[in-house]
């Protein structure tokens, strides 16, 4: 429910902020979060870009999409998953640096069934919704893109959710002034 009433409050304050001004593609910024780890069992690379819209000059909001690869390796089996979904996510400039943000997100996901025994029981998909708050600093790197370092804890974590609090990370973004 709560998952619920933040989603509708997003979209009120992203829609009456919207209707206050002109659409402008001018206002249109571009980014994202690109993410790879490896080891030598497991590898993980995950791609998330996001388009928003600038509704004033420290409000941005917009959806993005979510791609993640995941192979685990062992001597028993070899296992590839791919997850993917959509995100909603407002950023608001506290000041020139610092950053509030919230992101909803649900990711439909490849889960690996592994018994007590650690073998490989198949695989089974599960949509997941994860809610992300947190903020973070901002380093313009040029006279309309910059980088985010952001720290994020996920309101709604459960056994399944593929990430563990606290979050960090790392994007980019273009088109920003």
């Amino acid at each position: 429910m709560l998952k619920r009433l933040s989603f509708i409050g997003l979209m009120l304050i992203a829609s009456s902020a919207f209707s206050q001004s002109k659409f402008s593609f001018d206002r249109l910024v571009y980014g994202g979060n690109f993410g790879a780890g490896f080891s030598t069992y497991e590898t993980l690379v995950a791609v998330s870009p996001t388009v928003g819209y600038r509704f004033s000059e420290r409000f941005t909001a917009g959806p993005g999409g979510i791609y993640q690869y995941y192979r685990f390796h062992r001597e028993q089996f070899d296992i590839k998953s791919n997850n993917y979904g959509g995100k909603l996510f407002a950023s608001y400039l506290v000041t020139q640096n610092v950053l509030a943000y919230s992101e909803y997100e649900v990711l439909d996901l490849d889960f690996i069934n592994i018994d007590a025994f650690g073998m490989y029981k198949g695989n089974s998909r599960k949509t997941i919704g994860s809610w992300f708050v947190g903020g973070g600093y901002r380093q313009e790197i040029g006279p309309s893109s910059s980088i985010d370092l952001m720290l994020l804890f996920n309101l709604t974590e459960t056994p399944y959710t593929p990430y563990s609090n606290p979050i960090l990370r790392f994007g980019l973004g273009f088109g920003i002034r």
